[in-house]
């Protein structure tokens, strides 16, 4: 990889928690903090770029092309990271209709991505073959990466997490949010044999997910699990619930968290206490995932959550601010 891009590439902490029911049940409850990983290019996204752009740095091909919706996390992370590595970026958007008023698109246009908008029919074929061999020749020179980056190059990205865990006894569970399921097969692919994979789905009606997960990690002896029931009534769906954990994540635990995906994984985390998901003595490690500039679309449709980006905003720092 190239100097400038071995410079971005930093592990993240770890963080120890307290619940009062896990004390109680003799667990230690960890969360690795991949929402600090980078401020513009932070948490399960970075990971995923990590070796997706080597074509890139090493002068096979030049520039980036993706596929996202309007407030993608993952448009958002290739963008910046254009930017900041100087290659050029081309994003395809779910939906004709974009608005000016938009942070995410505004972000990554600041960094310079080509935006183009399509249709949700045409956007449907963003993993058909013969779709993807007509973007391919119009555009000769660029990478192409799926939604959300779970391409195969993803896994190992993602499975490097567990490098940074050697100094550290093992962990029994982890668990992660799940929306594409490329993170949680990469946690898959790293995680040591005893070490039990969680993924809490922020979709709703998603079984299809455990099938693509399988299909990504192919045969392995490795323990995992998808929660179908935490999901709070689906994808960027932010139920009042929802709303309150995250001020208490962030007020009790100084950590910030989005209704779309690392506050359903606490919830999630929460609900499996209180069923006794975990034996007396066991580590759980929670995953971060980051995505905390997606919180600034949420709050637009839902003023509770204005409250929580203020305290968020005033204390970190976040793309928006960058020049």
């Amino acid at each position: 990889m190239s100097s400038k891009f071995n410079t971005l590439l930093l592990s993240s902490p770890l963080q120890k928690l307290t619940y009062s029911l896990a004390e109680q049940s003799g667990l230690e409850v960890w969360i690795k903090r991949d929402d600090l990983i980078h401020p513009l290019v932070s948490g399960n996204k970075f990971r995923k770029l990590k070796y997706a752009i080597e074509p890139i740095l090493n002068g096979e091909k030049k520039e980036l092309l993706t596929f996202g919706g309007a407030f993608s996390n993952h448009i958002h992370a290739c963008a910046a990271l254009g930017h900041l590595l100087g290659f050029a970026t081309h994003g395809i958007i779910r939906g004709l209709y974009l608005s000016d008023d938009n942070p995410t698109l505004n972000d990554a246009k600041h960094w310079g991505m080509a935006i183009t908008p399509i249709s949700k029919q045409e956007y449907a074929k963003r993993e058909d073959v013969d779709y993807i061999a007509s973007l391919q020749n119009q555009y000769p020179h660029a990478r192409l990466l799926p939604e959300g980056g779970t391409a195969p190059s993803a896994l190992q990205g993602v499975a490097d997490l567990f490098l940074e865990l050697q100094d550290h006894p093992p962990f029994d569970h982890v668990i992660c949010p799940v929306g594409s399921g490329g993170t949680m097969a990469g946690l898959i692919q790293g995680a040591p044999i005893q070490t039990k994979v969680h993924g809490i789905c922020v979709l709703k009606s998603a079984k299809y997910l455990t099938e693509k997960v399988q299909q990504l990690v192919g045969s392995t002896e490795k323990s995992w699990q998808i929660w179908h029931e935490f999901h709070h009534g689906g994808y960027a769906k932010c139920d009042e619930a929802l709303i309150q954990l995250c001020h208490r994540i962030w007020q009790k635990m100084n950590i910030p968290v989005e209704p779309i995906y690392s506050a359903k994984m606490f919830s999630g985390f929460e609900q499996m206490l209180h069923q006794g998901v975990f034996r007396k003595g066991q580590r759980i490690l929670l995953i971060h995932t980051g995505g905390m500039q997606g919180l600034r679309g949420m709050a637009k449709r839902n003023p509770d959550l204005e409250t929580l980006l203020s305290a968020v905003y005033s204390e970190t720092t976040y793309p928006h601010q960058e020049n």
